[in-house]
């Protein structure tokens, strides 16, 4: 099943599923319109239920879809319109309900917003407008565990010239309130200086140090007015009580970028957006050495067409820079991706970031590897993979718009030195890696919608992803129209015979069978009394392969005409669609016991012939449910076997008042008799008695035939 809770996706390092999309497949596209979207798409089961949905920010609100086809299911105002830092899902308080989390920047407020399967309220509002250094700067939100939370957050946006510092905070939080600032740097005062988070918001959560402890890695810029950039990275852990500790401050100096009198972060300034020239953590075992803790890696721009990436050691040491001696090309820069790139590796050991050069219209994918033997690399441990975008379009470059965004995905099963290397999902479509001659991007599938966000994701939970694109006027669904097989109810026994009222208190025995046309695992449950106060629900409490019996015991405790056996069947890959079939059966003081008859039903096979038959056992379930009801109207308790016999006793005398006038007595009994044997065998039929009653019928007519006609009787020898 699908998951997006947040930019980079649930593993915090960019790398999604395998979907099949590619050139040849006919997709199919449902669109609904946006106004100002912001950000990207989520995707989450927000309410439990099994069904994702998929999560945007638009024009200030929280809007969902759900389906292939994006069906509209609520939507929610945030507290304000303005600036919004990075929407996150979580579920903050341990309730079961995952949380929409996102700050009004502005206004300094915390949106917790819940959605419990119909609506949405506003759990929680924080203000966060009275805390230290606070101001209308950006945020960036990352949760660690239930009530435990961290609040990056920037005074300013821009820099207003003379002595003006600014400041980075953190807080922790919870839906209680906020623990104590800490600040993290602060800029110079003079030349005035700007603190600017990257434009595709992420805080990875990693124990980069080996002490056993997770902490959150923030990298952000600072931009000078008039001197060199630099940027920071830093190492934040956040304990239960939400107290922050800054474990370590990295600081790295750049080139000289923008120059200008007054930046914003958020706003490009002579066609340099600040928020695109630094971009968020990459944080895994980078060397391939667990000894020595994680690696930190971003990427950087050192002038205003030409980026590289950083690497860094857990203890703060600088660790390698890529490409070493000259620079990728690219105007603005993707986020860092983890992917498996070369087949020197076997798995995803390399991290690549996308540049977009709009002067000379083309895209610049630049990945990197400390474990790769240089067979697939140029320069032994990166390459570039450019592509020509000229007959496409260019991307535009709104700060809160997420459409630089790439993902390493699994789309081509086409293999590279026997390994199946990761595709980039970006704005323009899916590219794959070409080492054929010069290396090289291929348009593995081109995006219909220009310029949208991309993301890759399992929405319906079929095992393989489509894909979700979010223009500035639509969000679209891009479906490859593959669709899943449920688990189904296959065959199932019940014991006692389900058309036989069974004696109350009996043992009843019932086998499921389920299974799934694609193999998936599969379970089931069954509940004897369904609907009742005294219900019995008992589940196999396991997943098993497909055709497996699961068994069920019961006591059948209560009398009843007109019970339902509910059977259920499911697989573990859509729990969310049950099979389900209702039995109807009756419990009597008199009736059939466990092991006299059993029910055994081809579920397939038995709707096969229900459009011949004539499903006789609803009419003899509604008969005998007529007669317990009748029991129990009046009281007497006698069962179903007693009022038959009863019934039995009227006939005869009925027929034998009929004929009294009849000459020939011995025909008359004769009639008796045999109106007798057919409404007993009626009555054994109907499950008013068991075997065990015939027997002893059986055993007295033969005890009065031998004293009818035994020798004694008739005075002989």
């Amino acid at each position: 099943m699908g998951y997006y809770p947040r930019a980079s996706g649930n593993d915090g390092d960019f790398e999604l599923g395998r979907g099949f999309i590619n050139s040849d497949t006919n997709v199919s596209i449902a669109g609904r319109i946006v106004t100002a979207p912001e950000q990207t798409p989520l995707v989450a089961d927000l309410d439990g239920d099994g069904i994702q949905e998929i999560i945007i920010l638009d024009n200030g609100q929280v809007r969902l879809f759900t389906g292939h086809l994006l069906t509209i299911t609520d939507s929610s105002a945030l507290s304000d319109t303005g600036s919004h830092g990075n929407m996150y899902i979580f579920d903050i308080d341990a309730d079961g309900y995952k949380e929409v989390i996102v700050a009004n920047e502005d206004i300094q407020k915390i949106d917790v917003l819940e959605y419990n399967g119909s609506h949405f309220r506003n759990q929680t509002i924080l203000d966060y407008g009275g805390l230290s250094n606070a101001g209308d700067g950006q945020t960036m939100i990352g949760c660690a565990s239930s009530q435990t939370c961290v609040l990056a957050y920037i005074k300013e946006d821009n820099s207003l010239g003379g002595s003006t510092r600014d400041y980075m905070t953190a807080v922790g939080f919870g839906t209680g309130g906020f623990a104590t600032p800490v600040q993290i740097s602060q800029t110079i005062a003079t030349p005035p200086v700007v603190f600017c988070m990257p434009k595709i918001k992420a805080m990875p959560h990693e124990d980069y140090d080996n002490d056993g402890e997770d902490e959150f890695i923030l990298s952000y810029l600072g931009a000078h007015t008039t001197s060199n950039e630099y940027y920071e990275i830093a190492y934040l852990y956040i304990n239960s009580s939400n107290h922050i500790t800054l474990e370590q401050l990295i600081n790295k100096q750049m080139d000289s970028i923008f120059n200008e009198g007054t930046i914003q972060c958020e706003e490009s300034v002579d066609d340099y957006d600040p928020g695109n020239y630094i971009t968020s953590a990459l944080v895994f075992d980078v060397d391939g050495s667990s000894s020595n803790g994680l690696e930190t890696i971003v990427g950087v721009q050192y002038d205003s067409n030409e980026f590289k990436m950083h690497s860094w050691y857990a203890d703060g040491s600088f660790y390698d820079d890529y490409p070493e001696v000259f620079h990728a090309d690219g105007v603005i820069i993707s986020n860092i991706v983890r992917a498996h790139a070369t087949s020197s590796t076997s798995s995803s050991e390399e991290f690549c970031v996308m540049g977009f050069d709009d002067d000379n219209m083309k895209v610049d994918l630049l990945c990197a590897s400390e474990q790769s033997s240089g067979a697939d690399f140029t320069l032994i441990d990166n390459d570039e993979f450019m592509y020509d975008v000229s007959a496409y379009y260019n991307i535009s470059k709104e700060y809160d718009f997420y459409n630089n965004m790439i993902h390493a995905v699994q789309y081509s099963a086409v293999t590279h030195n026997g390994q199946d290397l990761s595709e980039f999902l970006t704005p323009f479509g899916i590219f794959t890696l070409d080492f054929v001659g010069a290396n090289e991007l291929l348009l593995h599938y081109e995006n219909p919608k220009p310029d949208a966000v991309m993301i890759s994701d399992d929405v319906e939970g079929v095992g393989r992803e489509d894909l979700i694109a979010m223009t500035s006027s639509a969000i679209w669904y891009l479906d490859d129209g593959y669709t899943k097989n449920p688990g189904e109810i296959d065959a199932y026994s019940i014991n006692p015979c389900i058309d036989s009222t069974w004696l109350v208190n009996e043992t009843v025995s019932v086998s499921v069978t389920v299974i799934d046309p694609d193999n998936d695992l599969v379970t089931a449950c069954a509940s004897l009394y369904y609907g009742e106060s005294y219900n019995q629900t008992e589940c196999a409490g396991i997943n098993a392969s497909s055709g497996t019996s699961f068994p069920f015991t019961f006591k059948a405790n209560h009398t009843t005409g007109t019970g339902v056996l509910r059977l259920t069947g499911w697989d573990d890959d859509m729990p969310s669609n049950v099979d389900t079939i209702d039995v109807v059966f009756s419990v009597g003081t008199s009736g059939v016991s466990h092991g006299e008859c059993i029910t055994v039903v081809d579920v397939t096979t038995t709707v096969e012939e229900a459009e011949e038959t004539t499903p006789t056992g609803v009419v003899i379930d509604a008969f005998t449910g007529s007669i317990e009801d009748i029991d129990d109207m009046l009281g007497t308790g006698f069962g179903t076997a007693v009022w038959w016999l009863l019934f039995m006793s009227v006939v005869a005398v009925g027929i034998w008042k009929y004929a009294e006038n009849v000459s020939d007595k011995a025909s008359v009994l004769g009639m008796v008799a045999i109106a007798e044997i057919i409404l007993f065998i009626v009555g054994l039929k109907l499950g008013f008695y068991g075997y065990g009653t015939l027997t002893i019928v059986i055993v007295l007519a033969l005890a009065l035939i031998t004293f009818k006609w035994s020798p004694w009787k008739t005075g002989g020898g």
